[in-house]
């Protein structure tokens, strides 16, 4: 399911802005009259939102961006976001989800790029993996020209060994967890750590 979009007025020749459907009270009807576009493939998008299902854009045809992800997944890349946005340390930073980098054929979860034009990369790991894995996905940002990888690990993925992995290779590591209930509609509560201090 993605959750981001190209979107521009319709009949407008202005800009296309990048939106999080996470931005919007309601998305089937705040974005009545937006020309919505996949920004990995360029194909056009509509915004789905069943009744039990979390909003999502939607295009028919398969991406070149790979899988949909699960929600917690998404909560957890928004929550990342959320959290960055917040941080003093990243004041003034463009913070962004689903950067697409073609030369590594790679979509970061949560892309920043600070104002003195340095750049990092979050990537949200919640079902199991490998330090291999964990490797490969990294080299392939350094490879890109990301000197800064963060992982957030969570679910299945948060174990001593990739844990020791990420500190080792990259000098830290970040803890994610997130639930999900449903009363109504949908919502979230989530936790955020990174060693032993608590956001």
């Amino acid at each position: 399911m993605p959750f981001v979009a190209l979107a521009k007025p319709m009949g407008h020749d202005g800009p296309t802005e990048r939106i999080s459907i996470w931005e919007y009270r309601n998305p089937r009807s705040d974005l009545i009259g937006f020309d919505l576009t996949c920004p990995l493939c360029g194909e056009r998008m509509s915004v789905r939102q069943p009744f039990g299902v979390v909003a999502h854009f939607w295009h028919p045809d398969g991406c070149v961006g790979g899988e949909g992800e699960s929600l917690e997944h998404e909560i957890g890349k928004n929550e990342v976001r959320k959290y960055l946005y917040k941080s003093p340390d990243y004041k003034g930073a463009s913070i962004d989800l689903e950067h697409w980098f073609a030369d590594v054929r790679r979509r970061a979860d949560v892309y920043v790029k600070r104002a003195d034009g340095s750049a990092e990369v979050h990537e949200i790991q919640l079902s199991a993996t490998t330090p291999g894995e964990l490797k490969e996905r990294t080299d392939d940002y350094s490879r890109s020209g990301i000197s800064n990888i963060i992982w957030w690990l969570g679910g299945n993925a948060d174990n001593e060994i990739n844990r020791s992995w990420c500190k080792s290779y990259l000098g830290y590591v970040g803890s994610i967890t997130s639930v999900i209930r449903t009363e109504t509609a949908t919502v979230y509560d989530s936790e955020t750590r990174v060693g032993e201090t608590e956001f």
